[in-house]
């Protein structure tokens, strides 16, 4: 099972926390949550450079300031690999949350799980 704590940060964190985090997990996404661990939103390093860029924010302010609140998940007993892999080519994401009727993250599915991309041939 995926250590969740490599993809989830508090929306009371400071966004250099989250970009620590989406640097350590490689997936260029993290999931936030709120004070009683429901999914509040993602944050894409994307995100954070568009904030950053466009209104002048910077990296001391909180998560909660940048992130998505739109974010795309799928609810526990609704899901089938045939749904997820729609929602990976549909949308541009790499990080899909599964949470629990009280709306709390227990799973994530990455896309490079979903579709695992082979091993090139080196050309001579």
């Amino acid at each position: 099972m995926r250590d969740l704590n490599k993809y989830l940060i508090s929306k009371e964190k400071k966004i250099k926390d989250a970009l620590k985090l989406i640097d350590k997990n490689g997936e260029k996404t993290c999931l936030v949550f709120d004070q009683n661990k429901k999914l509040f939103g993602s944050l894409t390093d994307g995100d954070i450079r568009r904030k950053i860029l466009r209104k002048g924010k910077n990296i001391n302010e909180k998560i909660h300031k940048f992130c998505n609140r739109k974010t795309i998940f799928v609810e526990e007993g609704k899901i089938n690999k045939k749904k997820i892999k729609q929602i990976f080519l549909n949308k541009k994401i790499e990080i899909l949350p599964l949470i629990n009727k009280n709306e709390k993250i227990t799973k994530i599915i990455l896309k490079s799980d979903i579709f695992k991309r082979a091993k090139r041939k080196k050309f001579n």
